[in-house]
């Protein structure tokens, strides 16, 4: 049940235009600045979820200042996540174990492979 609630929120989200899907993003050296002026470019404005499966140190440092900004793997992600956030920007790698991990034939926590 809660594989579908995340699912039906997301397309919800991806219909509104509200899911982006970037190339990776790297910072030679921690600056928030460079990384508020990368939000701006791409005119998000509310509350906004990166999901990142392998974490940049420089990447996180440059965005975690920005108090409407958000860290998830795409493997923990939930409703409460999404339902929190105007935006979510994923990267390729990250959306792949996403979609993996919202396969039909994938079980929920909790749940057997029945």
């Amino acid at each position: 049940m809660l594989k579908n609630a995340l699912c039906s929120m997301l397309t919800s989200m991806a219909r509104d235009g509200r899911i982006m899907v970037m190339e990776e993003i790297s910072f030679d050296k921690p600056g928030t600045k460079k990384a508020s002026g990368i939000i701006r470019n791409l005119k998000l404005k509310g509350n906004i979820l990166f999901l990142i499966d392998r974490p940049d140190e420089n990447f996180i440092k440059s965005l975690r200042n920005l108090n409407y900004v958000r860290f998830q793997d795409p493997m923990s992600l939930n409703v409460y996540d999404v339902a929190c956030s105007e935006y979510l920007v994923t990267f390729r790698e990250s959306l792949k174990l996403l979609e993996k991990r919202l396969e039909p034939s994938t079980p929920e926590c909790g749940e057997s492979a029945e």
